[in-house]
């Protein structure tokens, strides 16, 4: 296996980013994510290639700075928004359960 890296073209910081929102994705999630992205994955150096075929594939592919960049920021973009939206859904049943459980107010008789 042959680890591709992407030349300085995104930030330290937004490789960490991204590889902290691949580890808090549900496997289900995480497994899309990295079948759809791999050769940008491994290009970043987030995901080893498969072998040194796909690992010169990916660099070729990815041989364009800004549009890896772009592509890397989308995905941090998209994934980001959805663990937004996750914890925004969380939230939102807690409370609807948190309400239906504490039942109506009193009324006078």
């Amino acid at each position: 296996m042959e680890r591709v890296v992407a030349s300085d073209v995104v930030r330290t910081s937004d490789r960490d980013r991204l590889t902290r929102l691949l580890a808090m994705a549900p496997p289900a999630r995480r497994w899309a994510v990295e079948h759809r992205n791999a050769p940008l994955l491994c290009a970043l150096g987030i995901t080893e290639a498969p072998d040194v075929a796909y690992a010169r594939a990916a660099r070729r592919r990815f041989a364009d700075p800004s549009e890896t960049l772009e592509r890397a920021l989308a995905l941090i973009d998209e994934l980001d928004r959805e663990m937004r939206a996750e914890r925004y859904a969380q939230r939102r049943n807690g409370r609807s359960r948190l309400r239906s459980s504490v039942g109506s107010p009193l009324r006078p008789t």
